[in-house]
This record gives C-alpha cells, structure tokens and sequence, in this order.
C-alpha cells in the first residue's frame, strides 16, 4: 500500500506531480496530456503514481505536496485510524462499555447539525430483545402467539 495517494484532476495540479517526480516529459505524452487521456490511461497513470509514491516516505511526499503544490493525503491504517485521537476529540469514535465484548471503540456519524446534539454510539441491542415490540406491536401479534414462536424456537 504506498504511503500517500496523490491526486491529478485538474492540469494545474497534474503538472505540480509530474514536476515533483521529475517527470515534465510526461507532460507532452498524449496518454496524459488530459484528465480525460489520464482516465483512458488509469492502469498506466496508477502505476506510475504508485510507483513513485511506494519510493517515498509520507513526510517526503507531504513535502513535495507542499512545495510542488499538488493534492495528497496519507493513507492510514486501521489501528493508526482507531487511535487517532482528532477522531474521538470530533466524536466521530468513540469508548463504549459493551455489554458482552467489554470496552470497546464505535464508529459515530460524522455529521453535526446546528442546535442538534450528536447521538452517542451505544451498543447493539442482544439478538431477540426487541421481539415483543416487533412482532407484538408492530405486527400485532397476541402474546400466546409469541410464546409459542419461542418455545418451536422461531424466534
């Protein structure tokens, strides 16, 4: 997995990258002399992005972003992404107390809405537990009904 991905969308920010590789004869090359040749060429421009990319360490490629002027972001893994502590400051994870798994760390919805308060992450409901509303209210099922899905062990 190389340690940034880099974008080109737009010719500005394709020659900043090409430029940062040392690649400017890529520039008058017909396979990537547009964002649409750039997209027939995907494999090809792939491979040579990555390929460059896989040579670098992220601060070097953060530098060059920086210097040449072109988009770039780190790829993370899972555990830098489970630890990373901006992401439970915004809410977007967070510890919960798991009733069977212990403490343990949820995905939340990124979004925030003025004058809404976040919903807090909380634990899945134990499978079954919401079966007398279901299939009682909801579907209008009588109790007998129930007792007996549960003993033949339907639900």
């Amino acid at each position: 997995m190389p340690p940034c991905r880099c974008g080109s969308g737009c010719w500005h920010h394709w020659q900043a990258l090409c430029r940062s590789f040392g690649h400017d004869d890529i520039l008058t090359d017909p396979r990537f002399a547009t964002n649409a040749a750039r997209v027939a060429s995907m494999q090809q421009t792939d491979e040579m992005v990555t390929g460059w990319t896989m040579t670098k360490t992220r601060q070097e490629l953060m530098a060059a972003a920086k210097a040449f002027r072109f988009l770039c972001a780190p790829v993370r893994d899972l555990a830098e992404v489970m630890s990373d502590r901006h992401l439970f400051e915004r809410g977007v994870l967070q510890w919960i107390e798991h009733p069977e798994l212990g403490r343990v760390v949820l995905p939340n919805s990124p979004l925030r809405f003025h004058g809404v308060d976040p919903v807090r992450a909380e634990p899945s409901r134990a499978l079954g537990a919401d079966n007398d509303s279901v299939y009682g209210a909801w579907l209008g099922l009588p109790a007998e009904r129930l007792l007996e899905l549960r003993s033949a062990r339907v639900i």
